[in-house]
């Protein structure tokens, strides 16, 4: 007999997991399609999209760069966050890059993930980029080494990236 309670799911078995190159070729689709969404919310907001002139070195010009970046960070990270969030829990389980290489991302048991989990696989994701890359640079040699392909994100957030 086994010790396992007949109410605990099963374990989500994928046939092919979603490798290193296709993850970068994603990323970087995806940082494109950011930027513009970013942009265009910016504008959207009525706020300049380019700052010409500023510039947090030069004194004179320090107060009214941070007045940008104070108005501008918070529409850019509502952006990102919103973009990733609802594409992992609400569109097809991927965003627009992930989608094109024929990737998507589910919870270890191969469910949808939620709005939740999926913002808390973007924040660690977030935090890896913040500290210098190094977060990032670990999580590209997990990809590479590691049986299911699972980055540091997908690990803490309990996430699988899969070939659709």
């Amino acid at each position: 007999m086994s010790n396992v309670p007949a109410t605990a799911p099963a374990p989500f078995i994928a046939a092919r997991y979603g490798g290193f190159w296709r993850r970068l070729i994603a990323l970087v689709v995806d940082n494109f399609i950011v930027a513009i969404l970013v942009g265009l919310a910016l504008e959207a907001f009525g706020r300049s999209l380019l700052a010409p002139g500023l510039s947090l070195d030069d004194p004179a010009k320090r107060a009214e760069t941070l007045a940008y970046l104070g108005r501008n960070t918070p529409i850019a990270l509502l952006t990102v966050w919103l973009y990733e969030a609802l594409m992992l829990s609400f569109g097809p389980q991927a965003t627009v890059g992930k989608w094109l290489v024929g990737l998507k991302v589910v919870g270890v048991d191969g469910a949808r993930l939620s709005f939740g989990r999926a913002t808390l696989r973007l924040l660690v994701k977030a935090v890896g980029h913040a500290l210098l890359g190094i977060g990032s640079a670990i999580s590209a040699l997990m990809l590479l080494f590691s049986y299911r392909k699972r980055a540091i994100h997908d690990r803490i957030a309990g996430t699988l990236v899969v070939r659709r």
